[in-house]
């Protein structure tokens, strides 16, 4: 602080290249194709990384809570799908419309997730498999209802 007079002081230069930058918290790759009335979102101290070419239909929902919900290059995400917490979405996935996926769910790559299916906390989908529409997946080892 430099004293100009009896109640003016200047303070020092700011050094903008030291300040931290904030990391954005949402990522978009390149290609990525939005509907109308998408949600992307990100809680402070989450992040949202979207890779390369996915596409998110209209009115899909995806919130990152706590952590990293990385969406895969390639993906397809149906129309009112939603995507929460820490969900991994391998490379060229598909998430039907209406289906939902939540807490640390891992879907593998090309996996395919019908309308109406739901994958709850710690949810595995083997690359290439299928969970059938109006399905119910839960834990580690997986469980179809």
């Amino acid at each position: 602080m430099r004293t100009i007079g009896p109640d003016a002081v200047v303070p020092p230069r700011s050094r903008w290249w030291r300040t931290r930058r904030p990391r954005p918290r949402v990522e978009l790759g390149g290609g990525v194709r939005i509907g109308r009335d998408v949600i992307l979102r990100a809680d402070p101290g989450a992040r949202l990384l979207v890779g390369d070419g996915v596409a998110i239909d209209d009115g899909a929902r995806v919130h990152a809570r706590g952590g990293l919900l990385r969406i895969g290059a390639g993906a397809v995400l149906g129309a009112h799908a939603s995507l929460a917490d820490t969900v991994e979405v391998g490379a060229g996935c598909v998430v039907g419309p209406w289906a939902r996926a939540e807490g640390d769910a891992v879907l593998g790559p090309r996996a395919r997730v019908a309308a109406h299916a739901v994958l709850l906390r710690g949810a595995r989908i083997a690359p290439g498999e299928l969970v059938p529409a109006y399905a119910v997946v839960e834990g580690a080892p997986r469980r179809l209802s």
